[in-house]
């Protein structure tokens, strides 16, 4: 896989990291007193992480020229059908007027495609630039491409519905609703929403879910999972089921 320097659109791109660390928190205890200690850790680490702020920098940063890419993988072994790659890429380009405000325009490229099911099954790409105003930092349209197996579908633009960022840092807990969008292909995208959750590991799980549409014009879900550590470097990146580590 992949990684290089991070960026991550506002509900549109996301970003893998600088690791491949696991968040699992593995445990056991051999006696009462080794229980006791490690209820006591545990105590001492939910009490820590409480605590933490999570600078969302990596997340949030509009420096130009900034470009990343990474593969997402879904393994399923009980199901090969089920599994799936894709490749993200992402870029900050050269900041322009866009209907009077200054932006800079954030684009991303997505490509999936199911595993082990032969050529002729449909894979599916997108084409996005968001326009992030650079005073405020708010995401306030984008213009998106969808393609099925190299047929494209008109270019639609999504206008906010309301001003709108992400904060520029979160602690465990803290939650709020993103803006609806109103796109011209007749489609509004209800508001979408984040929380902040205990990765483990001293991490945290920064969670965005959002509506978005697919080839057809069908409304769908989609939640991107960003994992923070202390320092707010992102180790792990996920697009629903697919995942910025090699299983």
């Amino acid at each position: 896989m992949k990684k290089y320097l991070c960026i991550v659109p506002f509900l549109l791109t996301g970003c893998g990291g600088h690791n491949k660390n696991d968040p699992t928190i593995i445990t056991s205890s051999s006696s009462s007193s080794s229980s006791s200690s490690s209820s006591s850790s545990s105590s001492s680490s939910s009490s820590s992480i409480a605590n933490t702020t999570y600078s969302l920098e990596k997340i949030n940063t509009l420096a130009l020229g900034e470009v990343y890419f990474t593969e997402l993988w879904h393994y399923s072994p009980e199901l090969m059908i089920g599994s799936g790659y894709a490749t993200f890429y992402t870029e900050n380009r050269a900041e322009k007027i866009e209907d009077g405000v200054l932006v800079v325009p954030q684009y991303t490229h997505f490509s999936k495609r199911r595993a082990n099911t032969g050529s002729s099954f449909p894979y599916e790409e997108s084409y996005t630039t968001g326009y992030y105003e650079i005073a405020t930092r708010n995401l306030i349209s984008y213009d998106i491409t969808l393609w099925q197996s190299n047929i494209p579908r008109s270019t639609v633009r999504c206008v906010s519905a309301s001003p709108y960022h992400f904060p520029l840092a979160v602690k465990v807990g803290e939650s709020d609703s993103t803006p609806a969008f109103n796109c011209n292909n007749n489609l509004t995208l209800d508001q979408g929403s984040w929380r902040a959750e205990d990765a483990g590991n001293g991490n945290l799980n920064f969670i965005v879910t959002s509506k978005t549409f697919d080839y057809s014009n069908n409304k769908t879900d989609e939640t991107r999972t960003y994992t923070l550590d202390p320092q707010g470097n992102i180790i792990w990146f996920k697009i629903n089921q697919l995942e910025s580590h090699v299983f």
